[in-house]
């Protein structure tokens, strides 16, 4: 999809790449807004890559596998625009959500409460609220999660969110709801509708 034809939406990339420094350019080409990286094969390296990313006029995520602890990140959260935790090991659909992983999404909005932070993987119908507990998430939720054939006739209820964006994604004609905390909303499988509440 070109951004040419949706100037005004925001597009993110998370880079699940070993030399994330060489997709930089080409992403800031395809007029990629937020650039995310692991830091895990990077270590040594983050400075200059956050560097290089700012340079080319994107935005600079870091991402953090389960099995890195938050210390890793520490010295690095002040460079970056947002943190995502993985709450899944990368790279295999399907996973179930690492709740253990909660406690640094707690530490980062603690210490950083202005810091946009994400979660990836495995958040469905059942863990939804621990994403959500704080009231401050915005949640992006991919139909491979959300509406799944098992799921069907269950509703989703978050208080304080309201749905943002409904977007198509992918070759298989998902759906993306980008939702923002505010009022209740539900969704209902049936045609991909998402009713307010």
């Amino acid at each position: 999809m070109s951004k040419k034809k949706i100037p005004d939406t925001f597009f993110e990339t998370h880079m699940m790449v070993s030399e994330p420094e060489r997709w930089i350019e080409p992403m800031a080409d395809a007029n990629v807004n937020l650039y995310t990286f692991h830091i895990e094969p990077v270590l040594q390296n983050v400075l200059p890559i956050c560097r290089k990313i700012r340079e080319v006029g994107m935005k600079v995520g870091l991402a953090l596998k389960p099995g890195t602890g938050i210390e890793a990140i520490r010295q690095y959260v002040e460079h970056a625009d947002m943190i995502l935790i993985m709450t899944v090991e990368p790279g295999f659909g399907g996973q179930v959500f690492i709740s253990d992983m909660m406690p640094k999404v707690q530490w980062l909005r603690h210490n950083y409460p202005l810091l946009d932070i994400e979660v990836d993987g495995g958040v469905g119908l059942n863990t939804i609220n621990a994403c959500a507990e704080d009231d401050q998430y915005d949640i992006l939720a991919i139909s491979e999660t959300w509406l799944s054939p098992h799921i069907n006739n269950n509703l989703v209820n978050i208080k304080g969110y309201r749905l943002i964006r409904k977007d198509r994604v992918g070759r298989a004609g998902g759906v993306c709801f980008h939702i923002a905390n505010t009022v209740n909303f539900k969704l209902v499988e049936r045609n991909d509708n998402i009713e307010q509440l």
